[in-house]
C-alpha cells in the first residue's frame, strides 16, 4: 500500500468560483422548462373528468414500487417492459 496523501488545496480563486455562462443560462431554461411542463400537466389534469382520471391515478401507483410519488428509471422501465413497449434502455 502506498503512502498516498492529499495536499490541502487552498482557497480557491475567483477563476475556479466562476461559473461558465453557459452553464448559467442551461439552468435557467431548465427551470423554465419545468415550469411549463408542470402548467401544462394541471391544463392536463384540470379537463380530465375524475372517472377518466382514477384509471391514470391506479396504474400510476402500480408502477411506483417504492411509493415515493414519482417514478425513477428503474420503474418506468419496468413498466415499458409489462405494457411490451419496444424500447432501449438508453
Amino acid at each position: 500500500m502506498s503512502n498516498l496523501r492529499f495536499k490541502p488545496a487552498g482557497p480557491a480563486t475567483d477563476d475556479q468560483l466562476r461559473l461558465n455562462a453557459e452553464i448559467i443560462d442551461n439552468l435557467v431554461a431548465y427551470k423554465g422548462q419545468s415550469k411549463l411542463r408542470m402548467a401544462a400537466m394541471n391544463v392536463f389534469i384540470h379537463m380530465l373528468e375524475p372517472k377518466d382520471f382514477e384509471p391514470l391515478r391506479e396504474r400510476f401507483h402500480q408502477m411506483d414500487k417504492d411509493k415515493t410519488g414519482f417514478l425513477n428509471a428503474s420503474e418506468l422501465q419496468a413498466a415499458l417492459q409489462d405494457s411490451n413497449v419496444d424500447f432501449t434502455p438508453e
